[in-house]
């Protein structure tokens, strides 16, 4: 018998349910597909423009729709950095993950501003690679603000020479789940 979850954060996840009645998390094959180039900063990012059944990747490298260089004057635009949970792994379209989630919430509420949240999640990123990314991709593209999602990776991560949390270096500048603005609303 499969079951849906439904995540707080709105994402949906299938699961499977055993003979004792424990759900598992069904392996999403649509995500093992996704092609990823090497990059010599940020040791990987994903190849841009592929489409799957649940999952799409955009022309600049991330899930979701694509949208344009420049920004209109009506357009508040946020990134948002993060691993997985960000990407929307396991998320059952686009549409469910934490960038399209927001962005809906935002422009069902806004009177004047149209909102657009780019979903700048990649799996088993830290926030030392974001921080890159941030840095060499995202900042051109005129934001209004920057949200950083992060936990898991950072905490696990073997980058960081077995230490828990962030690397010194990066410390002062992001922190788990800390919302940075760029600008007020």
């Amino acid at each position: 018998m499969y079951q849906y979850f439904k995540h707080d954060a709105g994402m949906q996840v299938l699961f499977s349910e055993d003979e004792t009645g424990r759900l598992y998390r069904l392996h999403n094959h649509e995500y093992s597909k996704i092609k990823h180039d090497f990059h010599p900063y940020l040791l990987y990012r994903i190849r841009p423009s592929q489409n799957f059944a649940t999952c799409s990747i955009n022309s600049s490298g991330y899930r979701g729709k694509e949208f344009s260089r420049d920004k209109g004057k009506d357009i508040y635009r946020i990134a948002v950095l993060g691993g997985s949970v960000v990407f929307g792994s396991g998320a059952v379209s686009n549409d469910y993950t934490i960038s399209a989630l927001l962005e809906g919430v935002l422009n069902s509420h806004s009177t004047g501003k149209k909102f657009e949240v780019i979903n700048a999640g990649m799996n088993g990123y830290i926030i030392s690679q974001e921080r890159i990314l941030l840095e060499e991709e995202l900042l051109g593209l005129d934001l209004d603000m920057i949200i950083v999602f992060d936990g898991f990776n950072d905490a696990c991560s073997p980058m960081q020479g077995g230490r828990d949390g962030l690397p010194p270096a990066f410390s002062q500048v992001f922190s788990p789940g800390l919302i940075i603005l760029l600008r007020t609303i």
